[in-house]
């Protein structure tokens, strides 16, 4: 039976919305702002603005002061920029080596006075340090400083460089790396964090968005983490994570990231009191190893630039006090490949189309704990059988020289297999697939037909013979967002419109019918019934928002309001589950 609901969630405070101080960055772009003034300090309408750039496809974006002297040049990449001010019957001014990091609005006055505009006065002085125009609390990590830190290189593990933020589990040299990370700030949930790639949603349905994908660090360029006032356009109140991708350029380069550790470099805690107790070997890794080449110029001098990489980790680990047949120590084999692509192509001067893919492949040999048998009771997850990818698309359009279109689409999978070890089943080659173990759950296959189950001593806490079965989570994300963004002057008006869609599927299947046999000292106690195969389906009709902001600037002061607009329609699909040896078909 189809069970649908809806439900309509109000986000904002409707009555004091207006009044609410969000950001003045309503999306997850940089800005440069501004007054222009004469030398009696009279306000100057209708002087150009013009910021340059090489991180700029289009080289130049340009604003015009309304009539009280202000300006606004919105949606600019993380780089170093230079301003020209312009106005017949007026000197230019032209202020250079304005460095602009991510999510950063940089306030640039500039003063005029009368003469020819072929005379240009040039002003170099210190970038602007502080967001005086935000009222987020908004970290940015560079480039430069991802390189020099000796950190895991996961995006969520760099959360911890970011004041106010906890982290579920810390890192100590990148022994975590391979696995997720989730960060809290302020109280908040992890479901409650924002993860962006240019702005543009990437976090996954899977657990709510807690669990991330896994991304390619040298593709970006920045990493900005914002912990507190949050815009309309972020629907959750936690940490929003925005990684500002790397577009290539108008000429070639290259970096190359290799970081690595042995297991003989690795220090351990192990006391004479614990090895009384009976810990012999401790936890640890054999070898740790992150190789990250990345490339980037352009196809089409100013028209296509490209950006690929290609990245490599592994971590071993060792599990504590668990042995191999031969009386080695067992470990946790893992690896993970990222290649990612990124294409940015200027169709006119004012339109800017870029999309990219971003395609993990993750590998688990042995996946196991403490207690269970590292050759047969373990897990193991082939790339073969997952599926993780983030794709995604933005088409930007400046329409005017006070209004900027953005129009993008996001597709998020992480489609998580794991089950039994290659080869568990006589009759199956490599990895075996749901139809196969299903073949073994009659009495022909297997003789007896129980003899294949996993055994777990509930006294020792030994998982021995089999793993407890094959499992699939398949969880998808589409995004879709659309915005326009009007700045006549003194006012950055923004609206827009987001759409989450995707379903999110489980499914199981056990040999024989059952997950385990229980026993108590090798004595058969119960068993854990399965019916198999067996499935759910949840399905996201509609995730709707929609927001407004605004930034008004007063002089000094600076007011934005924001209201926000959230409609949810979620099913669950119908149900099934086939005859099992035990139970009917349902």
């Amino acid at each position: 039976m189809d069970m649908t609901r809806g439900r309509w969630v109000r986000s904002a405070l409707v009555g004091l919305a207006a009044l609410v101080l969000l950001p003045a960055a309503a999306s997850a772009q940089s800005r440069i702002a501004g007054a222009v003034t004469d030398t009696s300090g009279g306000a100057l309408p209708g002087v150009t603005v013009e910021a340059a750039s090489p991180v700029l496809i289009e080289k130049v974006r340009a604003a015009v002061t309304d009539g009280r002297g202000q300006y606004t040049i919105i949606d600019l990449r993380p780089g170093t920029y230079d301003l020209t001010f312009t106005l017949p019957g007026f000197a230019s001014v032209r202020s250079e080596g304005i460095v602009l990091p991510a999510d950063f609005t940089a306030t640039v006055n500039a003063q005029l006075s009368v003469g020819a505009i072929e005379e240009t006065v040039t002003v170099t002085g210190q970038s602007p340090l502080v967001d005086v125009q935000s009222a987020a609390r908004t970290q940015v990590v560079t480039r430069e400083l991802l390189d020099a830190l000796p950190t895991p290189r996961n995006t969520q593990s760099l959360g911890y460089l970011a004041q106010g933020v906890r982290l579920s589990k810390p890192d100590v040299g990148g022994a975590q790396m391979m696995e997720q990370v989730n960060m809290r700030v302020h109280g908040s949930s992890q479901v409650d964090t924002t993860m962006q790639i240019d702005g543009m949603l990437v976090s996954p349905a899977f657990n709510d968005g807690a669990i991330q994908n896994y991304i390619n660090q040298a593709a970006f360029g920045e990493i900005s983490f914002t912990t507190s006032s949050q815009s309309a356009d972020v629907q959750a109140g936690g940490i929003r994570q925005n990684l500002i991708p790397l577009d290539g350029g108008n000429r070639f380069s290259g970096s190359n990231y290799f970081g690595g550790s042995l297991g003989s470099w690795q220090a351990n805690n192990l006391t004479p009191e614990l090895i009384s107790r009976g810990v012999s070997l401790p936890t640890g890794i054999t070898h740790i190893y992150d190789i990250n080449p990345a490339v980037g110029g352009p196809l089409l001098r100013d028209r296509l630039w490209f950006f690929g990489s290609m990245r490599w980790m592994s971590v071993d680990e060792k599990v504590l006090n668990s042995y191999l047949p031969d009386g080695s120590q067992a470990v946790v084999d893992q690896l993970i490949q990222i290649p990612m692509v990124r294409l940015t192509f200027q169709a006119t001067p004012r339109n800017k189309i870029s999309a990219y893919l971003d395609r993990p492949f993750k590998f688990k040999g042995h996946e196991f704990t403490f207690g269970i048998e590292p050759s047969r009771a373990s897990r193991r997850r082939n790339p073969s059988e997952a599926n993780y990818h983030n794709f995604g698309s933005k088409w930007t359009s400046t329409v005017t020289n006070r209004a900027l279109l953005e129009v993008g689409f996001n597709r998020i999978v992480e489609r998580l297999h794991s089950g039994y070890q290659p080869d568990f089943f006589p009759s199956t080659q490599g990895y075996p697939r749901p139809a196969d173990i299903h073949l073994y759950t009659g009495g022909p296959n297997i003789d007896p037909w129980f003899s294949q189950v996993s055994h777990w001593d509930i006294s020792t806490t030994q998982r021995t013979v089999a793993t407890t079965g094959y499992s699939g989570t398949l969880p998808d994300r589409n995004h879709f967002e659309a915005a326009i963004t009007y700045v006549p002057g003194s006012h950055s008006v923004k609206t827009g419109f987001q759409w989450n869609f995707g379903q999110d599927r489980n499914d199981a299947v056990s040999n024989g019918d059952l997950t385990q046999q229980n026993y108590r000292r090798g004595v058969p106690e119960s068993v854990v019934v399965n019916i198999n195969p067996f499935a759910t389906e949840e399905y996201v009709k509609a995730d709707i928002g929609l927001y407004v902001t605004d930034t008004w600037t007063m002089k000094r002061l600076t007011v934005t309001p924001g209201v926000r607009y959230d409609y949810l329609n979620s099913q669950i699909k119908e149900q099934w589950r086939a005859e099992g040896r035990f139970v009917p078909g349902q």
